[in-house]
């Protein structure tokens, strides 16, 4: 987005720590805006305060009914995606033409959408091997350890961006 001139960005999803993923997800987006040097009022967090699609909708209809709106937003599922996209969508706002979004959570629905949302994760195949190999390997040891393990994220790029 920051590439695309974007210099308005919002975060749309969950801020607590009790969502570990979702967490992380705020804490990457807070990073990289310090990063790139955009400024504090430029980058905005939007608490939804949960992942499904009503989540989503009531903090698109706020969005929608703020005179200062971002020009963009990254999402953290695809639930609160869809329902943010319907409450813009259900107050005359638009994408791409309004306003650019990016999911974090590469789900593949999201290719399907009247209009294609660029998406941020891992592949859903990469995913799923990386579980069922894991699992046969507990499986095989008969021991149950817990593991955690980083996967590479990938961008696909789709129509739900415009450069401003």
């Amino acid at each position: 987005l920051h590439g695309r001139g974007h210099r308005s960005i919002a975060y749309v999803g969950v801020v607590t720590e009790d969502h570990a993923t979702q967490y992380e997800k705020v804490i990457g987006f807070l990073e990289e805006a310090a990063a790139r040097a955009i400024p504090r009022e430029g980058s905005v967090v939007i608490d939804t305060k949960g992942i499904s699609w009503t989540h989503g909708y009531a903090a698109g209809r706020q969005c929608a009914l703020n005179t200062q709106r971002p020009s963009s937003y990254i999402t953290g599922s695809y639930e609160v995606t869809v329902g943010f996209m319907q409450a813009m969508r259900d107050h005359g706002l638009e994408c791409p033409e309004h306003y650019s979004i990016i999911c974090y959570d590469d789900v593949p629905e999201l290719a399907f959408l009247p209009v294609p949302i660029t998406v941020v994760g891992t592949r859903c195949e990469t995913f799923a091997e990386r579980v069922v190999s894991i699992l046969l390997d507990q499986i095989s040891r008969d021991s149950a350890a817990q593991l955690i393990e980083l996967l590479d994220a990938t961008i696909i790029e789709r129509s739900s961006c415009k450069s401003v």
